[in-house]
């Protein structure tokens, strides 16, 4: 049996003639009167990548640290923590010598950030990060932590002035 070229592919589609690149990281402003697509409930719902529309939460072009917090009814006993950020799944990142980015890290990743939780009404710092490079941070803590609340504080990315969050779980 013989195997096809890699990318050698019909191309039926005219979707599939489109690329992004001629506006890739660019900004283009449009206004949309009232819109749930990028709502900090994104952050929860389960899915870490776009499915069906986006998941995650984005902020206005503020440039300046934003916070979320997660709230529960009920005591939670929490080990670990996941995190992912937007590492911008359009770029095309790839270990050739001749493909380069203009950038050393993406710049919608975030950078720098703090975690805590709240126990009798005072916040405790988890952990704080201040050079990060990885989309997905598994934080298992040294012992479990008892509590309703959970505070993100991120406070810069390596150069996006959005900042952004696919998916926060708890464990």
């Amino acid at each position: 049996m013989s195997q096809p070229e890699l990318h050698d592919y019909s191309r039926k589609s005219p979707l599939l003639y489109w690329t992004n690149q001629s506006i890739n990281r660019r900004n283009f402003v449009f206004k949309v009167e009232q819109t749930e697509a990028y709502s900090a409930e994104k952050i929860i719902n389960g899915y870490v990548r776009p499915y069906g529309g986006p998941n995650m939460w984005v902020t206005n072009f503020r440039n300046k640290p934003e916070e979320i917090q997660l709230t529960w009814t009920n005591p939670q006993h929490i080990k670990q923590i996941n995190l992912t950020f937007n590492d911008d799944v359009n770029e095309d990142i790839i270990n050739l010598y001749h493909h380069k980015t203009y950038f050393e890290q993406v710049p919608e990743l975030i950078k720098s950030y703090r975690v805590y939780y709240q126990s009798e009404d005072e916040w405790h710092l988890l952990w704080q990060t201040d050079s990060n490079r990885e989309r997905h941070i598994v934080q298992k803590l040294d012992q479990t932590i008892e509590t309703k609340k959970l505070k993100f504080e991120l406070l810069q990315t390596n150069g996006s002035q959005q900042i952004s969050l696919n998916e926060i779980r708890v464990y």
